[in-house]
């Protein structure tokens, strides 16, 4: 019993040196996070101010919004030139398509210090960005030509004749006649007379003639209101006021009814084409 007793005593024992130690270390630790120099705050608020950039910029990363990510890392990088922005950077060039300076941010990522885990990847993007790089700048190829066509053959000529020799002999050729060329047929003749397309004219004419009459039985009673208003108003006869308003009913009708007429004949005359 009593050799149990002193064995939890000395684990009690040691239980409470530790605890006393991990104390002391954080109140050496407190104290000297508040005796730092009085530069540090500047430097604080600009790594702070970089950690805020760089969420923005995250949050945009990941809504493929690839432009304003990049401008945040970069300000971020300007504020704490930390390395994992750089890749941060790279990512988002690479992700956009520009191949050129994902490149040059992984390589600048690589020479800055590359963190061990990354060293793969990293290496596997740059030779993708290189590959890629190379086959954008690559020279297009030069336009099929098509093969020159063969020189056509000369025409067989006869064999001048001496004086005082024979006829032409079996072996001799003669150059063939030209085919005589027939003279084109005459296509007038086949083509069917013109036609004017009489309804639509009739129709067109016959609706602009509808639509001038209609329009100046419109303005007709236009300058009756306007007289009637001017001197007698409300007191004016009601069969002047009734007349009036009779001939800008006619007057309006008889303008659709042109209207329709017109655009009745353009309509045939389109179609008879």
């Amino acid at each position: 019993m009593l050799g149990r007793r002193g064995t939890r005593g000395a684990q009690c024992v040691r239980a409470a040196c530790a605890c006393a130690f991990a104390v002391v270390l954080f109140a050496v630790h407190t104290s000297a996070a508040q005796t730092r120099p009085a530069a540090d705050p500047s430097r604080a608020r600009r790594d702070a101010e970089a950690a805020q950039l760089n969420d923005r910029a995250l949050v945009h990363f990941n809504i493929a919004a690839y432009d304003s990510a990049i401008e945040e890392f970069k300000a971020a990088y300007d504020l704490a030139p930390a390395p994992a922005l750089l890749f941060n950077i790279a990512q988002a060039y690479r992700l956009k398509g520009a191949c050129d300076e994902a490149l040059l941010f992984y390589r600048n990522y690589e020479r800055a210090g590359v963190v061990p885990t990354h060293r793969t990847v990293v290496a596997a993007h740059i030779a993708d960005m290189e590959a890629c790089v190379a086959k954008r700048h690559a020279p297009s190829p030069l336009p099929s030509q098509p093969p020159a066509a063969a020189p056509p053959e000369p025409a067989s000529t006869a064999r001048p004749r001496g004086e005082g020799s024979s006829a032409t002999t079996a072996g001799d050729s003669t150059p063939a006649a030209p085919p005589r060329e027939r003279p084109p047929a005459s296509t007038s003749a086949a083509l069917p007379p013109a036609r004017l397309p009489w309804p639509s004219l009739v129709a067109v004419g016959g609706g602009a003639a509808l639509g001038a009459v209609g329009l100046g039985l419109y303005l007709s009673a236009a300058h009756d209101y306007g007289e009637f208003e001017r001197t007698c108003g409300a007191s004016c006869p009601r069969d002047d006021w009734q007349g009036a308003r009779t001939r800008e009913r006619f007057g309006v009708a008889m303008l659709g009814l042109g209207a329709v007429a017109i655009a009745g004949g353009i309509v045939g005359w389109l179609l008879s084409r």
